[in-house]
């Protein structure tokens, strides 16, 4: 149950992470949110050594980040931040 949750939980702030990676403009956050997403994969990958549950939480990684890509296209901005897609006009 605990390895589960972990890997849910870790796999989503990584996946949520990597999306406002690639929609922020400004240089120096874009670097801090690719390293917040790097720490939550050392945390899990740490404390996790089985290769299926790590495979589990890459695949489950990007699984989250394309599902959130496309709630937030359809919403049309990262509520929390106020942050709209690239390319689109404020």
């Amino acid at each position: 149950m605990k390895k589960t949750a972990l890997l849910v939980l870790l796999s989503f702030v990584c996946g949520h992470l990597l999306l406002i990676f690639t929609w922020y403009d400004h240089r120096l956050l874009r670097h801090l949110y690719s390293f917040g997403a790097l720490a939550a994969g050392y945390v899990y990958f740490r404390n996790v050594q089985s290769k299926q549950l790590r495979a589990a939480f890459v695949g489950l990684t990007v699984a989250f980040f394309l599902i959130l890509l496309v709630i937030y296209v359809l919403v049309g901005e990262i509520p929390i931040l106020k942050l709209k897609p690239p390319g689109v006009e404020s």
